[in-house]
């Protein structure tokens, strides 16, 4: 948020809302969001799950959000319990989950799987980054696109100008608005 820092940077918000809108717009009204509450990425993806939520008069259930420390997060007993809570609210356990990232998404596949459901025709889900796990599981994940080389691209190209018009401060900003990655993993309710 610096205005004298020149950065790239993916719209967190804008990404957990396209994800969150989508699957609103396969039906689902009981969507999860796992999520860690430590990191500024992590919380302005809960803010997009949120506003998405908001927009569309869906009623908010705070047992359907899972914060977590990142650290815990990168353990996959953890999701797996995380998810598991989720998955045994019954009735009221959520249609469609909302992972922070693929990595964690697909460690809830694990929970979800061991629960006796199937993916998705019974809970869809959706991560986060389009990592090349979510190309190879066994129920492609629908992921917001982390477009890595264009990111770089970018950055180099600012870090170069930079360097040749160097004792001129020309902090440059730029924002790039995440698009989905449709895979299998979301079915319409």
């Amino acid at each position: 948020d610096d205005p004298e820092v020149s950065y790239v940077s993916l719209d967190d918000i804008a990404g957990g809302f396209r994800a969150t809108s989508y699957l609103i717009e396969a039906g689902h009204k009981r969507i999860a969001c796992v999520y860690p509450n430590d990191n500024v990425p992590g919380t302005r993806r809960y803010q997009g799950y949120r506003k998405a939520l908001d927009m569309n008069e869906i009623e908010h259930d705070s047992r359907l959000d899972k914060p977590a420390e990142s650290l815990q997060l990168n353990k996959t007993g953890y999701i797996y319990k995380l998810t598991k809570e989720l998955l045994d609210l019954e009735e009221d356990r959520p249609s469609a989950v909302f992972f922070y990232n693929d990595r964690s998404a697909l460690y809830g596949y694990a929970a979800i799987r061991d629960a006796g459901l199937n993916i998705p025709e019974d809970i869809s889900v959706i991560g986060y980054d389009d990592s090349e796990l979510a190309t190879l599981a066994d129920v492609p994940l629908t992921s917001v696109i982390h477009p890595k080389y264009q990111s770089g691209k970018l950055a180099a190209d600012i870090l170069f100008d930079q360097i040749e018009h160097q004792g001129q401060n020309m902090p440059r900003q730029m924002i790039i608005n995440p698009t989905l990655a449709i895979r299998d993993s979301v079915k319409p309710r």
